[in-house]
């Protein structure tokens, strides 16, 4: 008897991790269905008026509970701002406008996050 238990817990003990191991994928799979980050962020800058902007491209089929929610701004590597959204303006592709100081040399970096999943990076090094 003692050694038909151990076959028993030896089979379950086999199998468990292969268990755990699909229950950890469909979970992975799962997460980011429907959701998706930015697929496009593009930077230019009026070096005249002092204003960034940010043309994001991020698709959502319903604008205020998939969004874009952070854009933050960084110069030479230092953060300047960080702004905040409840929602995305339009479905597809949208431009935000930032004022920032900024002159020849300075490299402006913008990350836009989306609320759900994922984000997307963009550098401009002004000449």
């Amino acid at each position: 008897m003692i050694t038909n238990r151990k076959r028993e817990k030896s089979g379950y003990w086999q199998i468990l991790p292969a268990i755990v191991l699909c229950i950890s994928a469909m979970l992975y799979a799962a997460s980011p269905a429907g959701a998706h980050g930015p697929s496009d962020v593009i930077l230019s800058y009026d070096q005249e008026e002092r204003i960034l902007s940010v043309s994001i491209t991020h698709k959502a089929g319903d604008s205020s509970s998939h969004y874009i929610n952070e854009v933050i701004v960084t110069k030479n590597g230092d953060p300047l701002e960080s702004y905040r959204y409840e929602s995305q303006p339009d479905k597809a592709t949208f431009t935000y406008t930032y004022p920032v100081e900024a002159e020849g040399g300075d490299v402006i970096d913008v990350t836009a996050t989306c609320n759900r999943f994922g984000s997307k990076r963009a550098s401009l090094a002004l000449p």
